[in-house]
């Protein structure tokens, strides 16, 4: 008897499982479509990046990519109104070389034709494997994208680390939804919602830029800010691999990229010179121009923009942005008229504070404001 109800037991249906399973799926297809409570805010950049450059928008003459430097440094906007250029700036905050990749070739395949191709990557963000945004590449890279980049790593836990988050929602978002859990245990709204409501608007009105206001007098420590993001330089062979990618895929299209420098405060500038890192990035840079005859540069390094257009060491606060956006922009303009020169080293004017006047942007205070003012018009109409 014991055996027959033993083999009768293993011959059931494990109805068990098979809910446990419904469950899991009926939560994480709910997690999935409720994407504003479940993104967190580098996640929706990466996701909004994406989705633009799928969105067979045209009509840009620039496209560029990079990361925060570029994002909080240059602003479309400012670009159209001072040089004519219409740009959209793809970049995202902690950036790396196969994002850039990745969204320059959505780009190209949804139909956009630029006429040039910006580019900017951080020196800390070369040296550090893609392993560094794994939260992140699954709102922008495809899962091929995401096993090509783990075959290059040579990294089998990155692997799994992609596949499960491309796999389960709930896994990729589980940061977000941690703080929505805390914050209705104390029952209180998830302040990170309206910041990140702040920034969705911010990227809308500035074309994909973030731009952020300066700081003035604020003072740093800056051997620490060398030893943290400017130990020595080096490029990863993944990253490099996808430098050369993307400089390869805007040849086959025969789009000029420009490369660019941006401004640090002089003092961070001047520790870079002196401990050797500089000429170790542009001896880096200057090989890639031997290969790519496309490839020009737009450096800043040396522009000795005022300590108070920044928000910190090395990223421009509002009044830098609108200055630097300026000038790339004419850079860009002169070159497409034709080059003065056979040169593709181009350095940035000196600092001139005279274009910060009358600029068409917009920065994240402003933003919160304008957030922070309409949620409480809402709230006092639900509550009347």
């Amino acid at each position: 008897m014991v055996d027959q109800a033993s083999r009768s037991d293993r011959g059931r249906f494990p109805l068990g499982l098979l809910g446990a399973i419904v469950l899991i799926v009926g939560v994480e297809q709910t997690i999935a479509q409720q994407k504003l409570g479940s993104l967190g805010g580098s996640q929706w950049s990466y996701e909004i990046a994406r989705q633009v450059a799928s969105s067979r928008q045209g009509g840009y003459d620039v496209v560029c990519f990079g990361d925060s430097l570029l994002k909080q440094g240059l602003a479309p906007t400012v670009m159209e109104a001072k040089a004519g250029l219409r740009a959209y700036n793809f970049a995202v905050a902690g950036g790396q070389a196969p994002g850039n990749y990745f969204l320059l070739r959505r780009a190209l395949e949804s139909g956009m034709k630029p006429r040039a191709v910006v580019v900017e990557y951080f020196p800390n963000l070369m040296l550090t494997d893609p392993d560094f945004n794994v939260e992140n590449w699954p709102f922008l890279a495809s899962p091929g994208d995401c096993l090509e980049m783990a075959q290059l790593t040579r990294d089998p836990n990155f692997l799994a680390s992609l596949a499960l988050r491309e796999l389960f929602p709930s896994v990729r978002c589980r940061n977000s939804i941690r703080a929505n859990i805390l914050a209705a245990l104390d029952g209180s709204f998830p302040t990170f919602a309206r910041e990140i409501n702040s920034a969705r608007r911010n990227w809308e009105v500035n074309r994909g830029a973030e731009i952020i206001a300066s700081r003035p007098g604020r003072i740093e420590d800056v051997e620490s800010w060398m030893h943290g993001y400017f130990p020595r330089f080096d490029c990863s062979r993944t990253n490099r691999a996808y430098i050369k990618k993307l400089l390869e895929l805007a040849r086959s299209h025969e789009i000029p990229v420009f490369w660019l420098l941006p401004p640090y405060k002089p003092e961070l500038q001047a520790r870079c010179e002196q401990s050797g890192f500089d000429q170790a990035h542009e001896t880096f840079i200057k090989g890639l121009q031997a290969r790519y005859p496309g490839l020009y540069v737009i450096d800043g390094r040396r522009a000795g923009y005022d300590p108070d257009v920044f928000s910190d060491l090395h990223h421009l606060g509002r009044e830098g942005a609108a200055i630097f956006s300026s000038e790339v922009a004419f850079l860009l303009l002169r070159h497409r008229e034709g080059p003065a020169s056979t040169s593709r080293w181009l350095e940035l004017p000196r600092y001139r504070s005279l274009v910060a006047a009358t600029t068409p942007i917009e920065d994240m205070d402003e933003s919160r404001r304008r957030v922070h003012k309409l949620a409480s018009q809402n709230d006092a109409t639900l509550k009347r």
